[in-house]
């Protein structure tokens, strides 16, 4: 049985860790930064104060490498009959395993690429399975005060603990996990987070998730569930009821959070808007002038669509001249 010490201020016990997650702050394979995803717990902390963090590789010690590497497989079978018995003993006398001490990471939210919070300040994740525009799987974190912090992608090809994981699957002639998901690493982090604080899928978006969610939240992610009216003959065009309280909503909020992600993360915002927003938002939002209120918040979504009517008035362009110059040719062979 591994032996136990008392957490000393700057230190932290490693509940959870997943290697091999990783930044893409350009385009280039090269300039990804490989790193650490793990959830930690602070001396004498609730389930609530437990810390998300994200540890870049480059910024631990040969020591502590070896420590987060050790933690990721032991992980393989996730242990929650040990995090369990953390949650109601050992953390009330202060005490944790010698092998799975580690330094406390930055307390600021964003450094050096490293960040940390703690869970009770993260309001949603979102869950981005793999996909064929996308080889890796990856999580979008939104938190209470509106702070946008980067993808996290999950290397899976290059993570021993999602390795294993995938091969244990394939031996079971099951690579499916329980909602019949491919197997991918934020599978794991997801099913120990469920384990530590409630965590709510949203109906509305089910690739997103609330973490520890109140009352009115859990409401304004249920589904929209007025009967649709039948509209009556009139001279004015057919108006949604209420339009512009669904941009003050938790469901706004989100899609916004989605749409204004940081600099270092813009090449991913299209693809989340264009493939992963529902449908109906997407066109209700495409249709209200409320949108153009708001056109500082949302740059990249503008830039997209302008690019995009651009090319189709280009392509538009081009097809008419093709057709202008075929007429002129007939209309001269005829006079010939």
């Amino acid at each position: 049985m591994p032996t136990k010490r008392t957490l000393s201020s700057n230190e932290v016990e490693l509940l959870y860790v997943k290697s091999k997650v990783c930044l893409h702050p350009s385009p280039s394979k090269k300039d990804n930064i490989a790193g650490f995803l793990t959830l930690s717990r602070p001396p004498r902390a609730t389930n609530l104060e437990i810390l998300l963090s994200y540890v870049p590789e480059s910024q631990l010690s040969t020591e502590e490498l070896k420590i987060y590497q050790q933690v990721d497989v032991e992980d393989l079978d996730l242990n929650l009959g040990s995090v369990n018995n953390i949650n109601h003993d050992h953390h009330k006398q202060n005490k944790a395993s010698t092998s799975r001490i580690v330094s406390k990471p930055s307390q600021s939210v964003l450094t050096g690429y490293a960040f940390n919070v703690q869970l009770s300040f993260i309001y949603s994740i979102q869950f981005r399975t793999p996909s064929h525009g996308y080889w890796y799987g990856s999580i979008v974190l939104n938190l209470q005060d509106g702070e946008k912090l980067p993808i996290l992608f999950f290397h899976d090809n290059e993570s021993p603990s999602s390795l294993k994981s995938q091969k244990l699957q394939n031996q079971r002639f099951d690579p499916f996990g329980n909602d019949g998901e491919l197997y991918w690493g934020g599978l794991d982090f997801l099913k120990v987070l469920q384990q530590l604080i409630n965590v709510q899928r949203s109906t509305i978006e089910p690739s997103v998730y609330l973490v520890n969610p109140e009352s009115n939240d859990l409401r304004n992610f249920a589904p929209f569930k007025e009967k649709q009216k039948v509209p009556e003959p009139s001279q004015e065009p057919f108006k949604l009821p209420d339009v512009a309280k669904f941009f003050n909503t938790a469901k706004w909020k989100v899609l916004s959070t989605v749409a204004t992600l940081s600099a270092k993360t813009k090449n991913q915002v299209l693809d989340i808007i264009e493939d992963n927003a529902p449908k109906p938002i997407k066109d209700l939002v495409l249709q209200q002038p409320e949108v153009i209120k708001i056109g500082d918040e949302f740059d990249s979504a503008r830039i997209y669509l302008a690019k995009w009517a651009q090319q189709v008035k280009e392509e538009a362009e081009q097809s008419q001249g093709a057709y202008m110059l075929d007429d002129n040719c007939l209309i001269k062979s005829i006079e010939n």
